[in-house]
């Protein structure tokens, strides 16, 4: 299956576990819900369309934030580039 197996076997069987690397890690999770799986799928609000917020939330990042986009939007966000370096230059959004 094009989606089946990997979302089964890898995100709903096999959640991740918790970060525990050296690396400071954010997370930005979109909240637009516009995109193709909502067409396939069910989604938790919110979502991006394409992923839940809740699938984002990693134990033992640094830190979190949910932004008004769609999941393509993440990476055509002007907000997204300017949360993502803040976090670069201090480690939090």
């Amino acid at each position: 299956a094009f989606i089946g197996d990997t979302l089964i076997e890898g995100v709903l069987e096999k959640p991740l576990g918790e970060w525990t690397g050296e690396q400071r890690v954010g997370v930005i999770a979109g909240t637009l819900p516009f995109g193709g799986a909502r067409f396939i799928m069910k989604l938790e609000d919110p979502n991006d369309g394409v992923v839940s917020a809740v699938e984002t939330k990693l134990p033992g990042i640094a830190d979190y934030i949910e932004v008004p986009v769609t999941h393509a939007g993440l990476i055509l966000s002007s907000m997204v580039a300017q949360r993502s370096a803040d976090f670069i230059r201090d480690g939090r959004f």
